[in-house]
């Protein structure tokens, strides 16, 4: 049942992340080939756990699981609901570049990187529900999000230099409500 939920999720995570729209959108910016790689890498493992393969597993209890599912879904849905907050600015992390225009209202009044936060609760959430020790990746993952978003705060202040600074007062932290 949790494996059936977790495939649901991820399709439609996935749908959503690479839409037609966005991968017609990404095209047009450079590709990061290491950021395209971990994330296709990402995916690689998901589906390889899922599909029965994971030689990390622990041995935990099944209420872990439960509570891992429901980190997973509703770090998806977090993502997912910051994707489509942005429309025509979302491209994939490994396509990103200067939005058209600065998307503040909504679920971005929270933490300016909500699709970031949701992303990694998800992997979280994935990975406690299938009881394996691969959750420690999320710490790596960690890492290279924080990067990521000092690259994309440097070009977003960059090209919105006073509505950027406004918006960072009200909203002051990155990725994380009232810690960072």
């Amino acid at each position: 049942m949790i494996r059936l939920v977790l495939i649901a999720a991820i399709i439609i995570f996935y749908a959503i992340r690479w839409r037609f729209s966005v991968l017609k959108r990404a095209s047009k910016n450079k590709i990061s080939r290491p950021l395209a790689v971990g994330e296709l890498l990402i995916l690689a493992i998901a589906i390889s756990q899922l599909a029965g393969f994971d030689p990390l597993k622990l041995n935990a209890p099944p209420i872990l699981s439960y509570i891992g599912l429901a980190v997973a879904l509703a770090g998806a849905i977090f993502a997912s609901i910051a994707r489509l907050t942005l429309k025509q600015n979302y491209v994939p992390a490994s396509a990103a570049g200067v939005p058209e225009n600065l998307v503040t209202g909504g679920i971005y009044r929270t933490v300016r990187h909500p699709a970031y936060l949701g992303t990694l609760l998800a992997f979280i959430g994935f990975e406690l529900a299938l009881g394996s020790y691969l959750i420690f990746i999320s710490l790596i993952l960690l890492v290279i999000i924080v990067k990521q978003i000092g690259k994309e705060e440097k070009t977003t202040a960059l090209s919105f230099k006073d509505e950027w600074k406004d918006y960072t007062k009200k909203t002051p932290h990155k990725l994380i409500p009232l810690i960072f």
